[in-house]
């Protein structure tokens, strides 16, 4: 595919292939292995992972004072059951509000036997959902819960960068960086052992048709190296390609933390220029492949029975690279670092009660007005209001992703 077919935007199919190159195992003539070959090397080196995995977190758990005791089992326990005197405990709602709303979209698309299998009852269940005129624009767009995700992520980020922002870029970075791959990568390897496994496939075959069996090498390569999100297309555990996308943020913030730190006004230029050109990445994508009236019901994120590849690729071409690409999804992450770096300058401000009170309901008012804002573009582009509602339309779209 050229340069112009995807939006005038860089192909990902070398960074694709180098994930399976590192990650391939070859016997000992120099040929690939098998992927069920490389499945069980891949449980061989995981299962000594996990073994050593234990016996650390035993370690740190029964040795005080040691360089591990973050992973102790008893301060993991203290921090779980505390209550945290921050104004930020805030985001624990908002976690559990972004969370309710994704999983209540993916229970009405993947969670159905009809949709999974093509069924004709899975049209008529998407077509009630869409002209429903409350639920077809809460289901059509919890797209948005990943962007309350995104944004509580550049802002705790920001947190985490700003608590020693004076620090050496070089060590600095590299902390923060083992920091998150600690956090996530451990949790991440093991669901990909237990998920591509054998035992799995006994017990939920229906998983391992819709998830696991279009995977390959490259696919397990891709989300061990956190580049599922730069995959074809989204059939291989294709519900894990935030975690991609949330770790390559997280590679390229220190970089505008940094300038954020020293030159507030030339950080603060430099996000609102990356913010508006991802907005005009997005928009090319969505014009050059004809997608912009559709939204998160035509991301299954499953492997279809029966398809051929070329019907696959159709179905995402176009709204997976404008929905999982760092370069059109960067925009909430940003303005979460823009709003982290503004709490960490000022801690300790504090509202008065009645204004505290506006800006929530401000706020309630701004949120719901734009969840209802996109539906009619989405599901009505023709009728009698459009060329009104097209303007605004087109400013929430690309402003929400």
């Amino acid at each position: 595919m050229s340069e112009m077919e995807h939006g005038m935007c860089i192909s990902i199919e070398p960074l694709t292939d180098l994930s399976a190159t590192i990650l391939v195992p070859h016997n000992n003539n120099g040929s690939d292995l098998s992927s069920d070959d490389f499945t069980g090397s891949l449980h061989q080196i995981a299962t000594s992972f996990f073994t050593t995995w234990i016996l650390i977190v035993i370690y740190s758990s029964m040795i005080p004072k040691n360089p591990l005791s973050f992973l102790s089992i008893s301060r993991s326990y203290n921090e779980l059951v505390s209550q945290r005197d921050s104004p930020l405990k805030i985001l624990d709602f908002l976690r559990v509000l972004a969370i309710v709303w994704v999983i209540a979209n993916h229970t009405g698309s993947e969670g159905r036997i009809d949709i999974l299998d093509r069924a004709p009852s899975a049209e008529g269940f998407k077509r009630a959902i869409h002209d429903h005129p409350v639920f077809g624009a809460l289901l059509g767009n919890s797209a948005l819960g990943v962007e309350i995700f995104l944004v509580l992520s550049g802002l705790l980020a920001a947190c985490s960068w700003h608590r020693h922002p004076s620090s050496p870029f070089s060590s600095h970075y590299k902390k923060f960086i083992l920091r998150r791959v600690v956090r996530l990568a451990p949790s991440v390897i093991i669901f990909i052992i237990f998920a591509s496994g054998p035992v799995m496939n006994d017990i939920l075959p229906r998983f391992h048709d819709s998830m696991i069996s279009t995977c390959g090498v490259k696919g397990i390569a891709s989300h061990l190296l956190f580049m599922g999100n730069l995959q074809e297309t989204p059939t291989c555990m294709g519900y894990l390609w935030y975690l991609g996308l949330d770790m390559q943020l997280y590679l390229a913030a220190p970089l505008l933390l940094y300038v954020l730190h020293h030159r507030i006004r030339l950080g603060v230029v430099l996000s609102i220029l990356i913010i508006s050109l991802s907005c005009l990445l997005r928009a090319l994508y969505c014009t050059t492949y004809g997608v912009c009236n559709k939204s998160d019901v035509d991301i299954p994120f499953i492997s279809y029975p029966d398809i051929d590849p070329s019907t696959l690729t159709s179905i995402y071409e176009g709204l997976w690279e404008m929905y999982s690409r760092p370069h059109t999804k960067c925009g909430p992450f940003i303005l979460g670092l823009l709003l982290g770096s503004l709490y960490s300058y000022w801690p300790n401000t504090r509202l008065s009660p009645r204004n505290t009170k506006l800006m929530s309901h401000g706020a309630t008012v701004f949120a719901v007005g734009i969840i209802y804002a996109i539906l009619p573009e989405y599901w009505y582009p023709g009728n009698c209001f459009h060329l009104f509602q097209r303007p605004l339309t087109k400013f929430c779209k690309i402003a929400k992703r």
